[in-house]
């Protein structure tokens, strides 16, 4: 009903996500059968290239993102991205000191 109310139809209106103007960050695998490599690609696609602040694609599956044994990618690639957009980057930390 929010949507009837609010568009004046059962579905909202597509949104260009070329309008998105702030940073993201894809973190995506390659076994991921939920957020195939091919509907990631999609997306990316549809997004401004000036707002894709990070794309990797990782030899994983969806749910290695939260229940897999290897977070590298965590240390590696996510942290630091993260800390570059809160101002606690800082390249010459060890992935042990990295900041939330």
């Amino acid at each position: 009903m929010g949507n009837l109310k609010r568009y004046h139809r059962l579905r909202p209106p597509h949104y260009n996500l070329k309008n998105l103007d702030f940073p993201l960050g894809f973190f995506h695998g390659e076994f991921d059968d939920i957020a195939t490599p091919a509907d990631v690609r999609w997306t990316i696609d549809q997004i401004n290239p000036k707002s894709v602040a990070f794309d990797m694609e990782y030899p994983e599956g969806h749910s290695t993102f939260f229940t897999g044994k290897n977070f590298t990618w965590l240390h590696r690639d996510a942290m630091p991205l993260l800390n570059s957009f809160n101002g606690k980057s800082n390249e010459t930390l060890g992935t042990q000191d990295l900041e939330f």
